[in-house]
């Protein structure tokens, strides 16, 4: 996020080289999503918890882990 006012300000400044040349909705995805790894290891956090990995879907941007389970279960994991 640090690098996101002069991303925008590249593609907004009519002076930039980079003017115009406006970012795909993946490229947007791509850029800021979290590592592989690092989701990789909130759902490994998850399972061993014991989240079943059905339970879990990571949404389409890679910003959000989504988890189906109650506050019960949450209140349990998160003492884990």
């Amino acid at each position: 996020m640090h690098q996101l006012e002069e991303l925008l300000t590249s593609v907004s400044h009519p002076d930039l080289p980079t003017f115009g040349q406006h970012w795909s909705p993946e490229r947007v995805v791509e850029h800021f999503a979290p590592s592989k790894d690092t989701v990789s290891k909130v759902k490994d956090w998850l399972i061993a918890s014991g989240f079943n990995p059905g339970r879990i879907r990571v949404s389409h941007s890679k910003g959000w882990i989504e988890v189906n389970a109650t506050a019960a279960e949450v209140e349990q994991a998160a003492g884990h």
